[in-house]
């Protein structure tokens, strides 16, 4: 068995602050040292063992696919549909040629909806696809009862970061609202999609 990723569980004291007084903040006497050197990496809001592992993941996950799109005859059949997968996710030059001309099925689609028996039609189409849409149903456990299950409703987010983006009335949120409205409009424009900057206005409203 190989050893953990981490290390061994426990304290590790060559983090402890022993200037601070445990009885006077016990986290900072455990982790004192460790919070005063370690410099929180640039693209991290946030660090700790689980990110570290995720980082660890993806570096491990990135290095099987590079590995399984090299062209070779030792490739296994898993191992080419990974590769060739992972290659034409890479594939830059063949993505920006078709634009979003594959998202035109999508947009018609969207476009048919006139009841909301077709809404919930192409919102479980979506769902089943792990697409994002703007409202899902699940099955979770009932936080008042947890013996029984419950259908479970709710938002996928919004465009912007909050509500203050849509609402307050100031200079910087009123530029924030009009740049969202173009880039949805540039977006449908290039779709060729006939009213581009009205439907720009209806999802700023309906957000």
């Amino acid at each position: 068995m190989s050893n953990a990723s981490l290390g061994n569980w426990g304290v590790e004291l060559e983090h402890i602050d022993s200037n601070v007084r445990p009885g006077d903040d016990f986290f900072r006497f455990v982790n004192g040292v460790w919070l005063d050197s370690f410099e929180l990496p640039p693209d991290h809001g946030r660090y700790g063992s689980f990110n570290r592992l995720t980082d660890q993941a993806e570096e491990q996950i990135k290095q099987i696919l590079e590995e399984s799109s090299v062209k070779t005859t030792e490739r296994t059949e898993i191992e080419q549909k990974i590769g060739d997968y992972y290659a034409s996710f890479m594939d830059l030059g063949t993505i920006n040629a078709k634009g979003l001309e594959p998202l035109s099925e999508w947009v018609a689609q969207i476009d048919e909806i006139d009841s909301y028996e077709s809404l919930l039609k192409v919102f479980g189409t979506v769902a089943r696809q792990q697409t994002t849409v703007p409202i899902t149903l699940s099955v979770s456990v009932d936080r008042k009862n947890p013996d029984r299950y419950l259908l479970s409703v709710s938002v996928s987010g919004l465009g912007m970061p909050d509500r203050d983006y849509y609402l307050e009335d100031t200079r910087e949120m009123s530029n924030y609202r009009e740049t969202y409205s173009e880039n949805i409009t540039s977006v449908l424009n290039r779709m060729a999609h006939a009213h581009a900057a009205e439907v720009s206005q209806q999802v700023l409203d309906l957000e």
